[in-house]
């Protein structure tokens, strides 16, 4: 307490919600929802943002916005919409004089130094936060469908198009004397995930079947950055 480097709030959901009919409800809020198997049990963190501070026990979090959903027997449906957009939360840090400071065990600081030239240089970082209003005031939509029942064959099909739930990094190096100093910018860019569950289950356990599709869309930086390049994945 009272050291932010240290100190997180971890909200993984809080929500109300408001019944519309007997099988269709609203909620309101932050709230969690299984849209992938694949991306649930492994973790991926491709749907919904993570609580980081500890990168090899992330946490998943929900989504934050307005929730649709309608429930039958056999059938479910979900919606979602938001103009909010929460990335990962990760570990604090602390930058000081362009120096990464070892003020978090969590956090794995970046090289501070460079070999140009056969020289040994140390390097100084500047960070180019952006506004939190351009990362935040993003918008997002997923939607959801399952068939069948609690036991017997089941499928779940879902789509979203969001912002990714982590940032790209662009850098640029430029020698200063005996130094080097990196500008580093980060940026919001979108990305489209599909994803399919096939399975059967009964008492004595489940088969399961997913598949998990992304197509990211690289964000445009200034020149002179070197950039990270995004691609499909299967």
């Amino acid at each position: 307490v009272g050291n932010p480097v240290l100190s997180y709030l971890n909200i993984r959901e809080v929500d109300v919600g408001f019944d519309i009919d007997e099988t269709s409800k609203f909620f309101v809020g932050r709230k969690m929802m299984n849209w992938s198997e694949l991306d649930s049990k492994w973790s991926l963190g491709l749907y919904q943002p993570q609580f980081r501070w500890n990168p090899i026990d992330p946490e998943s979090q929900g989504l934050t916005g307005l929730f649709w959903q309608k429930k039958q027997t056999n059938f479910s449906m979900s919606l979602f919409a938001s103009p909010l957009y929460i990335p990962d939360q990760g570990p604090g840090y602390e930058l000081k004089d362009g120096q990464f400071q070892n003020s978090n065990p969590w956090f794995q600081s970046p090289p501070q130094n460079i070999r140009f030239q056969g020289q040994l240089l140390p390097i100084d970082y500047e960070v180019n936060k952006p506004e939190t209003s351009d990362v935040i005031s993003q918008t997002s939509y997923a939607a959801s469908l399952s068939l069948g029942e609690a036991q017997g064959f089941f499928a779940n099909l879902s789509s979203s198009y969001k912002p990714a739930n982590q940032l790209a990094l662009a850098y640029k190096g430029v020698l200063v004397t005996t130094r080097v100093r990196i500008d580093i910018l980060p940026k919001v860019y979108y990305e489209n995930i599909y994803s399919a569950d096939l399975g059967f289950r009964e008492s004595w356990g489940q088969a399961l079947l997913s598949v998990l599709y992304t197509n990211p869309h690289n964000p445009s930086f200034d020149a002179g950055y070197n950039i990270p390049v995004f691609q499909d994945s299967l």
